[in-house]
């Protein structure tokens, strides 16, 4: 399962590296990994929420 997220020392990940480590989440749902599947519903899921929370 891919480690954290990897983004710049001092700023928050960007959406090309969130890109990445959903794209290595998924690779390895596809591959049978329940833990991975799970982890890719929760990064799903409050990716979501963050963006209709900065909605007016």
């Amino acid at each position: 399962m891919p480690g954290r997220i990897q983004g710049s020392k001092n700023t928050k990940p960007s959406k090309a590296d969130i890109r990445r480590y959903m794209d290595g989440l998924r690779a390895e749902a596809e591959a049978g990994s329940v833990a991975a599947r799970v982890a890719l519903i929760e990064l799903s899921v409050k990716l979501l929420a963050a963006k209709y929370d900065k909605q007016p």
